[in-house]
């Protein structure tokens, strides 16, 4: 899932959460993650991407906000289908 480049990480090397949540987001819009299909767990993807859990609980929050996945704290959390935009809208994203 995640391709590292100098050109989506943070100066610190890491990956920040629009750069996470936009990465899943696209697997959803391509068809990469499908309807129904469970995400991994937030420890999975912490480790998958080399971020702590919080990065990792607010890159899931974005991607939430955009309709794109629906869970709760302590479940699974499913996606729920690709949106009309490749990445997902908040205040203070890039434009």
């Amino acid at each position: 899932m995640p391709k590292t480049t100098r050109a989506d990480q943070s100066p610190s090397g890491r990956r920040s959460a629009w750069d996470i949540s936009t990465d899943l987001a696209r697997g959803i819009d391509n068809g990469t993650l499908k309807p129904g299909d469970e995400l991994l767990s937030r420890a999975q993807l912490a480790d998958l991407y080399g971020v702590s859990q919080a990065t990792i609980l607010r890159a899931l929050d974005m991607v939430k906000f955009s309709g794109r996945i629906r869970g709760e704290q302590g479940r699974a959390i499913y996606v729920v289908g690709p949106k009309d935009t490749a990445a997902p809208k908040h205040a203070g994203g890039p434009t």
